[in-house]
């Protein structure tokens, strides 16, 4: 799996009919975050990165904080029409993806996405994708397809009441993203809740490619056909 963030820009259109932009380019290895004093917008921008992914649950409350409902100007303080997420990342193979998400007047529910440079945006050649259920399967998911351009495999780990589930891309990030205002607190402090039996230690065995998962996978299937085997010798014996 490759994921490199390349560029991030965040639009607002104001009340006025003029359009506020910030972009930042990330250069490749750049893996920190860093200003000389707070309210500099640090969280804003590793929180974008995430929500502009469709990765909401890492931020949790802090979506709403993204857009807040006026933005200072030169004329004084202009009201927050609309206001949008523009992400361009690369894969493994210098691919750019270049992904759309409004944030105002609501968070969307939809990505908009074109295959090029962000500077290469415009309304042609624009595709679709969804969030919510499905993102993962669905053929117009969009975490099916980041999932793909990015090379990220379908890793298959234990559910709490013993079945089979996937390894979401939200437990990856959840350890590679470190926010100052929660992310000192504990490893993994931003990890989601998804049914995942021991979600840290599935996650970060498969970031450094140890065989935790295939283990457990192993040793979850064998008692459950240990626990079958008995649950059938003593009907047996019941019935005898």
């Amino acid at each position: 799996m490759h994921l490199r963030y390349s560029r991030v820009r965040l639009e607002a259109k104001l009340f006025n009919g003029k359009l506020a932009s910030c972009e930042v380019e990330l250069l490749p290895g750049a893996n920190l975050i860093l200003t000389d004093s707070n309210t500099q917008g640090k969280s804003t921008l590793v929180n974008a990165l995430a929500v502009g992914l469709g990765l909401d649950d890492l931020v949790k409350g802090n979506v709403a904080a993204l857009v807040k409902d006026t933005l200072r100007v030169a004329e004084g303080d202009q009201r927050i029409v609309e206001a949008a997420i523009l992400l361009e990342i690369a894969n493994a193979s210098n691919e750019l993806l270049t992904i759309r998400r409004s944030v105002k007047p609501e968070l969307s529910g939809g990505m908009l996405v074109r295959r090029g440079p962000l500077s290469q945006w415009s309304e042609s050649g624009l595709e679709e994708y969804y969030l919510g259920p499905g993102s993962y399967t669905d053929t117009r998911g969009f975490h099916r397809l980041l999932s793909e351009f990015i090379g990220f495999p379908e890793v298959q780990v234990i559910s709490q009441d013993d079945g089979v589930m996937r390894l979401y891309l939200e437990y990856i990030f959840s350890a590679t993203f470190v926010e100052q205002k929660r992310g000192w607190a504990d490893i993994m402090a931003n990890m989601p809740y998804y049914r995942v039996r021991d979600p840290k230690k599935s996650t970060i065995a498969e970031i450094l490619g140890l065989d935790y998962i295939r283990n457990n996978l192993q040793r979850n299937a064998l008692r459950l056909e240990g626990a079958t085997a008995e649950g059938a010798l003593r009907h047996r014996n019941r019935g005898s």
